[in-house]
């Protein structure tokens, strides 16, 4: 019967939603949520899903507002097992991004662009590059240059030769800087 199926997908699915909500809530000072890959067994045509696997993703650039959107997530992770009759269990959970970059770094990019008359735009990231795994290590600072039509992050990410040239001669030179410190 329908009131006593425990199927897993149900419970995925409301988790995807009440994920999708509180990256809404916390869209207004750089929240970010979505849930970006989900695996149902035995994914069958007429079998319901007795397990699904789904990764969740939330960020914030504020360690405090990090922590309560990690609550929200837990407690809406709870809500939708009690709501889809099913049992969740995080079963891992990491995180990146937490180190910030040098300061001295920034400045020197900053310094660097208008020395040698480059457009910039200072940005945060919250994506996982590997300059964050380096911040714990040394002073470290990004540069992004423009993606076709702003498509980042995607299949479709296509990087133009005229618009890294500028990134590029940005990075040697800051570089040669720091060196010559």
């Amino acid at each position: 019967p329908m009131a006593q199926r425990r199927n897993a997908l149900v419970g995925a699915g409301y988790v995807i939603a009440a994920v999708n909500d509180i990256g809404l809530a916390y869209a207004v000072d750089e929240g970010r949520t979505t849930t970006t890959r989900i695996e149902s067994f035995p994914n069958l045509a007429g079998t319901y899903a007795e397990e699904v696997r789904l990764t969740i993703d939330f960020r914030h650039i504020d360690a405090a507002r990090f922590e309560a959107m990690k609550r929200d997530v837990h407690a809406a992770i709870a809500a939708s097992a009690q709501k889809a009759n099913v049992e969740i269990e995080t079963a891992e959970g990491w995180s990146w991004g937490t180190e910030l970059f040098a300061p001295e770094c920034i400045d020197l990019l900053r310094e660097t662009a208008k020395e040698l008359g480059l457009p910039y735009r200072e940005m945060r990231s919250q994506a996982g590059h590997d300059a964050y795994a380096v911040a714990t290590m040394a002073p470290t600072a990004m540069i992004f240059t423009p993606c076709h039509d702003g498509i980042n992050h995607n299949v479709n990410e296509n990087i133009e030769l005229v618009r890294s040239v500028p990134g590029a001669t940005l990075l040697l030179n800051a570089a040669v800087a720091r060196a010559n410190r």
